[in-house]
């Protein structure tokens, strides 16, 4: 109701993220309209949504290649951190290590 009937009509949207562990809506940002509204993420093709796309893709690959990108990504990603130290310009750095069993 908030992102996809306002996007299909032309009109600014409201994106609020949804927070796994509170299970909660947070605070969101007003988008201006747009020609074009792309909406991407695990659960953005369920039944009750896709009807509304003009569009629908969904990516998908062998479940080697899935490894092999992990393997290639997963080193690129603590170089980058590593590097640029991203989470010294935060506020508040949180351990996920215990949060799902």
């Amino acid at each position: 109701q908030e992102v996809l009937v306002p996007a299909g009509a032309g009109a600014q949207i409201r994106c609020r993220p949804y927070d796994c562990r509170s299970g909660t809506l947070r605070e969101g940002t007003t988008l201006p309209a747009r020609p074009l509204t792309v909406v991407e993420g695990s659960y953005s093709q369920h039944p009750l949504l896709s009807a509304r796309y003009d569009l629908r893709l969904f990516l998908t690959c062998a479940p080697e290649e899935q490894r092999r990108r992990l393997e290639r990504w997963m080193p690129l990603e603590e170089r980058y951190i590593r590097q640029c130290g991203p989470e010294k310009g935060c506020q508040l750095v949180i351990d996920t290590t215990g949060f799902f069993p």
